[in-house]
Order: structure tokens, then sequence, then C-alpha cells
């Protein structure tokens, strides 16, 4: 039973949290890409695909190459140096690739589509992060992309493909092993599907599809009933939408659809309004020629910026969002010849996003590292500390920022070192957040906030000189977002004289 003393303590640490939980504010910064340099490739390479495979808490890359009909791997070696690793055969023609886990054993497999072949083909990795000889499975006619996910909600990987030419879309079933079977394709609703997002359209907890159908130019929306999907309707976008993205732009719990529009040399913005409704397109001038787009946070300001890689630009135009729906600016930035394929993500490491492009007509890739520096959200270090274990590794207290994927287990310790915070009420909170909307408050040393997504506690009690432990699953669904972990006690003696916090641990989910 709690002391009157105690029950007092946890009454005003509580209410501290309340008032904490109520505002945010935005630092903004100019575009700063800087340090550009190049990475050899194979004939012609189509597209990349990046995930830390090897478990190493760095972004890998794979490369497929149309021209040399092959895949492939370059190591992260950190400060964006990438090793050439295995490089595998693959079908005629390969145009798309991925990382996922097919046969559901936590150890991350290689996927690729080859047009000319009309197959899709599986790299297991064999739990040292060496790839083995391919699975050739079927793809029906034309797969130019496709897309993994779990189509039938039995809690294993699909593989949904894009057939342009034929104007299908191929369902490639897993039975939860890895054993993949093309169980037949459905008419994409127009022509030229050739790219699939999933995502909760309508915020009933299941995932819609969206389609890009390029020669009809309009994208389709299907919805999940909970026994399949249905065309719930059609959106127009510019000429010729090649490439799609899912995102909350505006940061109001619905997500938006951007396309990237080859032949009007426009991206188009369609913001969403709820309940499988959407705003007529905003189209966005770019440079000549978009064929792929990615979303990233460059500037560091609200909203998360679009990038559309311009293959007769020779290289991207950044659009930089305000937060509100609008996208009032728009720089051009020189990559390489005919980059025909954009891939952001953080590469080296340092809390910010970074730019590589696939540029076609000189074999290689252009990285571009950007020199903004990262949100960092450090505690008030009064002898309090989050020691973190995720998947069994310890997280040193000062990284702020690591990447993991859904379902990854973080295991936290809220712990006293000298002993100051025992026997005074300790607790623990994550909360999830849209990278592009970060949790910025205006109380020192606490970020955690209500801004869009509640936190939620992972416990709360007494402080041991053991400390105390909570376990933390990143929940399904979460792909794209980040998560934030922090500990907070109370203390007389904190530097604002009401509690103290740990250095927040912050999660990147990879998809």
């Amino acid at each position: 039973m709690m002391t009157n003393k105690q029950q007092m303590t946890r009454q005003t640490l509580m209410g501290a949290l309340a008032i904490f939980l109520s505002s945010a504010f935005c630092l903004g910064q100019q575009l700063n890409y800087a340090n550009h340099s190049t990475v050899a490739t194979g004939v012609l390479p189509a597209r990349t695909a990046a995930f830390d495979y090897d478990q190493d808490l760095d972004l890998d890359l794979a490369v497929v190459n149309a021209g040399s009909a092959t895949v492939t791997i370059l190591d992260n070696m950190s400060n964006l140096l990438f090793s050439p690793g295995q490089t595998l055969p693959t079908g005629l023609n390969p145009t798309d690739v991925d990382f996922a886990d097919i046969n559901n054993d936590t150890f991350i497999d290689l996927i690729v589509c080859s047009r000319s072949s009309n197959d899709v083909r599986v790299y297991l990795n064999d739990t040292t992060g060496v790839f083995g000889p391919a699975t050739i499975i079927p793809a029906g006619f034309d797969p130019y992309s496709f897309t993994v996910f779990d189509f039938d909600n039995d809690s294993d990987l699909d593989i949904l493909v894009n057939n342009y030419l034929a104007n299908k879309i191929s369902i490639i079933q897993n039975d939860g092993t890895g054993t993949l079977t093309l169980i037949g394709s459905v008419f994409a609703g127009g022509g030229g599907p050739t790219e699939l997002r999933f995502g909760d359209l309508d915020n009933d907890g299941d995932d819609d599809i969206v389609v890009a159908l390029a020669g009809s130019n309009v994208v389709l929306i299907s919805e999940n009933t909970g026994t399949g999907f249905s065309p719930a309707g059609f959106e127009a976008t510019g000429l010729f939408p090649l490439d799609l993205r899912l995102h909350d732009f505006n940061n109001d719990g619905i997500l938006d659809i951007i396309t990237a529009n080859v032949f009007s040399n426009t991206v188009s913005y369609i913001q969403g309004t709820g309940n499988l409704n959407f705003a007529p397109a905003l189209n966005i001038s770019v440079a000549p020629r978009p064929v792929s787009l990615d979303v990233i946070d460059a500037d560091n300001q609200l909203g998360l910026d679009i990038v559309v890689a311009t293959i007769d630009g020779a290289g991207v135009s950044i659009i930089q969002n305000d937060g509100a729906s609008t996208f009032p600016s728009s720089t051009h930035m020189v990559t390489g010849p005919n980059p025909i394929h954009v891939q952001v993500g953080d590469f080296d490491n340092d809390f910010d996003d970074d730019i590589i492009t696939v540029n076609l007509a000189s074999n290689n890739l252009s990285i571009v590292e950007n020199q903004i520096s990262g949100i960092r959200y450090p505690g008030s270090d009064e002898d309090l500390d989050l020691v973190s274990m995720i998947n069994g590794i310890t997280v040193p207290s000062n990284l702020t920022v690591v990447f993991g994927t859904e379902g990854t287990s973080v295991m936290n310790t809220l712990i006293s070192f000298g002993g100051t915070f025992n026997n005074t009420v300790g607790v623990m909170l994550a909360q999830a957040y849209n990278p592009g909307f970060p949790p910025f408050t205006n109380t020192p040393g606490f970020y955690i906030n209500s801004f869009g997504f509640p936190p939620t506690t992972l416990i709360q009690q007494l402080l041991t000189p053991g400390g105390i432990t909570a376990q933390f699953n990143v929940p399904l669904g979460t792909a794209g977002f980040y998560f934030m972990v922090q500990g907070v006690a109370m203390t007389p003696t904190a530097a604002n004289g009401i509690a103290a916090f740990t250095d927040a641990l912050e999660f990147r989910v990879i998809p």
C-alpha cells in the first residue's frame, strides 16, 4: 500500500504529465544537401530497396539491373560508403525489388520481379545475411512491379503483382512457410497498373488498397470489407501516374495519396477527407518526366516533404510541405543522368534523411547527404537513465534513433544508478509519432505529448535499486512511423523543479 507521501507524489507527477501533454511547436531549417558520391551498379539499374537485412543497425541496399539481369547487394559500411556484396542472377529485365520476411523465420529475404521472364523470384536469407538460390514463381504476363502485403489476413506476407500490359493484378499466396503459389489475377480496374500501396484509408482497423493506373490517369481505391476487397472509386491524377505513396501529410489522422505523373510533369497530392473520400488533386509542377517518388523530412519543418526523381531533369525535385495541405515551394537538385528511381533513408545514422537515385544512363547510384542536423531528444541526465534492449541487443543511452521492424521487442529498464530516485514513482511511456510532425513541446527535457497519438503508459511504480522494467512490442501497421520511449521520475531537485526525464529512445519502424 502506498503511503500518503507516495500517493501525493504520484498525483503530482501525473498532474504534471497532463500539463506536459498539451502543446507543441516546430523549428524549421532550409535544405542542406551536399557530399554527392556515386556507387557502381550493374547494367541499366532500374530500382533499389533499402533494409537492414544483416541486422547491424544500418540500411543496406539491393539494386536490380535490367540490362545485366542481376540484383546487386550493397552493404552499408557507414559514412555513406557501400561495399559490393552478393550479385545474384534474376529473370530477364528485372524491374522491381524488395526485402521482406517471406518464411516467417525473422530473417529478411529478397524478392525480385522480372518483366520479360514473367516471374517473381525469392532468395531466402540463410540466417547469416547470405541469400540462397532463387525460388521462381510465375507472376502473370508482364509483371512490372509488386507489393508485399498480407492480402488474406493470415499473418504471413503474400505478393501482389502489377501486370502492366495485361491490366491485371496477380495474387501470389503464401502458405505461411514461405511456399508461394500464383492463385489467380483480377482486373486492375483500368489500364496499365504501375504501383500498388496499402493503408487504412477509412480508419476502420484494416488495410485498404490504392492502385496507380497509368494508362487511365487515375488511382483506384479498393476498400477492405473484412472478407475481401471492393472497388470504392477512382481519383483523377495528372497524366500517366507511374508511382504513388500513401502518407498523412497534414497530420489529420487520415492518409493522403501522392502520384508522380510522367507526361504532365507534375506530382498529384490527393488529400484524404475521411471514409474513403478525397479532395480533388492538387497538381504540383516539377522538373521534366517525374518517374519515382518518396517521402522525406527534408527540412525539419512541420509536414513530410516529397522527393521525386525526374528522368529528363537529371535529378530530383524536393517539394516542401507546410503541414497544412499546401506545398508552397519546390527545389530541384541535379544528381545523375536519367535517374529512374529515388530512395530515401538515414543511410549514415545521423538522424536525418539522405537521398539516393538510381541512374539508368550511367550504371550507378548517386548518394546525397542531408547535412541538416536531425532532431534529438535528450533528457535531464540527473542520475536517471533508460537502458533499452532491442531483440536482445543493448542500445546505448546516447543513441536516440535506431531501426527496426513491426513486431520488434524493446525491453526498457528505468534505473537510478546513484539511487537518487529510489522509492519514488517512476513512469515509462511510449508514443508513436509521424516523423513529419515531431513531438516538440515547450517543456524542457520532456517530449512525449498528445500531438496526434496519445502516449501509452508502459509501467508506473516505485523505483527500486535494480530499476523497473517494461517491454514494448512495436505494433503491426506502423511502418514508416517513429516510436519514442521515455522515462520520468519525480524529484524536488530536478532542473525544472518537477521531474527528471531520461534520454528518449526513438525507434524508426522500417517497412
